[in-house]
């Protein structure tokens, strides 16, 4: 359902959202730490700030990374509490929609 709410991981292939899932891995920050770019995040608890966005848990974040040029990747989040998130590098998220052509064509 969080992963519905990506607009380029709409209407993919239901095994590819299932390897997604497998392949998130969990991070934490602390107050006022900066959340790295080039990841997809899913917050799951604490409170954010990403741009000009409060994130909350449910929310996701870095949507830009799939682009491959670096600096037009916008935002970089900051816990604004202690943070626990999953999160996948574009580089494992390419990798695994290989396999799933409407995954590949989206991304």
């Amino acid at each position: 359902e969080v992963l519905a709410k990506v607009p380029f991981l709409k209407d993919t292939e239901p095994k590819f959202l299932i390897q997604l899932v497998l392949a998130l891995r969990p991070v934490v920050f602390v107050p006022a730490e900066q959340a790295p770019t080039g990841y997809l995040y899913i917050l799951q608890s604490g409170v954010a700030v990403y741009g000009y966005s409060v994130l909350t848990p449910g929310l996701t974040w870095g949507h830009d990374m799939i682009l491959q040029n670096t600096a037009l990747q916008r935002f970089a989040a900051r816990a604004l509490s202690f943070l626990s998130a999953l999160r996948i590098s574009r580089s494992e998220l390419v990798k695994l929609a290989d396999k799933y052509p409407v995954a590949e064509s989206k991304i």
